[in-house]
């Protein structure tokens, strides 16, 4: 069963987990949004730091400002990522690290796909 995710603010989610009661992951994609200065329709794609055993790919979709979690079986990339790192020194937000799909939007037919906009 996937655990709730709540949209807090613009790219920015809070999920939940039942197995840990009273504990909340705050992600927040505004910083490596400002540090690397993305603009436009873009996708994010991370490793969740979730408890073992509900691990998931999260994907974000600025063009929609929507945030997942995917199995790697449900997912196909149409587009060639660009590997983007924030100093973890400086921002203390997660994640600090994604693949970062310019130009790409989240499609569904069947399953689904970063691909060109």
């Amino acid at each position: 069963m996937l655990e709730p995710i709540i949209r807090t603010e613009a790219a920015t989610v809070s999920l939940s987990y039942r197995l840990l009661p009273g504990f909340n992951l705050q992600m927040d994609f505004n910083p490596i949004i400002d540090w690397f200065r993305l603009r436009g329709q873009f996708c994010i794609l991370h490793w969740q730091a979730k408890p073992f055993g509900q691990r998931r790919w999260g994907l974000y979709d600025a063009g929609i400002d929507r945030y997942m979690s995917l199995k790697y079986c449900e997912l196909q990339l149409q587009v060639i990522p660009q590997l983007l790192q924030v100093d973890e020194n400086i921002v203390k937000t997660v994640p600090t690290a994604v693949l970062y799909f310019p130009q790409s939007k989240l499609t569904k037919n069947g399953y689904y796909s970063i691909a060109s906009i």
